[in-house]
């Protein structure tokens, strides 16, 4: 009986996985190959580092992502710290 209740609930928590709702971004057009560091505005184009930069100045927080085993995201956030924290008013967080 254990091993029937064990496939039942294997089963249902497979067909509510089916259920969800697939998300489909639009394609951003971009004139260029994007390299790993590389940030891109929402119409495609090249951001320099310096635009982000000041694109951030007087922001009351600043919500940078990254692929947890992608070094180089890891340096860009390094970088955005760098440059965040010389301000003097800055304080860095994780979850």
């Amino acid at each position: 009986m254990h091993r029937w209740a064990v496939l039942l609930l294997l089963c249902v928590a497979m067909s509510m996985g089916a259920c969800v709702k697939k998300t489909v971004h639009p394609q951003l057009d971009v004139t260029f190959l994007p390299q790993r560091g590389d940030f891109i505005s929402k119409y495609g184009d090249r951001l320099p580092f310096s635009e982000i930069i000041r694109m951030s100045e007087g922001k009351d927080y600043i919500l940078v992502g990254e692929g947890h085993k992608n070094v180089t995201d890891h340096n860009v956030q390094q970088r955005l710290l760098d440059v965040v924290f010389k301000g003097g008013k800055a304080a860095c967080g994780r979850s």
